[in-house]
């Protein structure tokens, strides 16, 4: 059972992927495009609420029995088919086939998204040294340094979009597949890496940490697989002989 619809959640992945350039593996995309096709075909193998109706009366009206009668006997199979439990049913299914190809190719999705994202992460370091440290919202502050300061500003904030939006396929693709547990508090190692101490700085575990605050921060930025994932918040832990506590709301990295 779904609590959200995996076709939804797919198509979101894959309008991700095109908007940034990002080729997915071939099965996952024919399980996609074979899920949709289904679904709308099984959604609209009815002939109406009258066709039986129809059928029947025209049987009778030629002389035929309607219990034998092709006609009436496509009409009650249509009938039956378009009846909201099959096409559900159909739904479930071809959605649960396409979760599955999905699951298994979560790390080669990853590796796909990592190629715009490295790309988008260089381009963040280069407009950093024109910007400096300051919030790219800053907009008055950015442009009073000139030149061609606009259009550095502009490449920032789109490479910052491409990997905040990854991120967030990020999250769909682990809500659809389960390759990683989603927790709030990690949401920065998602798309970086740290160490204890960096992770111990303010800001930093703030569920709305973007991929600029981790720039500026100093983060290495990367996007992690499932099994990184798990390996970088393993890394940021207290020792065990340490008391731990949920951490609470943090202001951001550069304050």
């Amino acid at each position: 059972m779904f609590t959200l619809n995996p076709l939804n959640q797919a198509r979101q992945l894959v309008k991700t992927s095109d908007a940034v350039g990002a080729k997915l593996p071939g099965p996952v995309l024919a399980a996609y495009e074979r899920a949709g096709r289904i679904t709308r075909e099984a959604q609209s193998l009815g002939l109406g609420e009258d066709a039986i109706a129809f059928a029947v009366t025209a049987a009778l009206d030629a002389g035929r029995d309607p219990r034998t009668d092709a006609d009436v006997l496509r009409a009650i199979a249509a009938g039956t088919l378009a009846g909201p439990g099959i096409s559900k049913a159909v739904e479930n299914q071809v959605g649960q086939d396409m979760v599955d190809l999905f699951q298994l190719h979560a790390d080669a999705i990853v590796a796909a998204w990592a190629k715009p994202f490295d790309k988008a992460a260089a381009a963040l370091g280069r407009c950093q040294e024109r910007i400096g440290d300051v919030l790219l919202e800053d907009t008055a502050t950015i442009l009073r340094a000139g030149g061609d300061i606009a259009s550095v500003w502009s490449e920032a904030k789109m490479a910052a979009g491409v990997i905040d939006g990854l991120a967030r396929a990020w999250v769909t693709l682990a809500g659809l597949t389960r390759f990683a547990v989603i927790d709030p508090h990690h949401v920065a190692l998602r798309i970086a890496t740290a160490t204890p101490q960096q992770w111990a700085l303010p800001g930093v575990a703030d569920r709305n940490v973007t991929a600029w605050d981790l720039q500026l921060a100093g983060f290495p930025l990367s996007l992690a697989t499932g099994d990184e994932y798990r390996r970088r918040v393993a890394a940021v832990q207290p020792p065990a002989t340490e008391e731990s506590g949920a951490p609470g709301r943090r202001h951001s990295v550069l304050t």
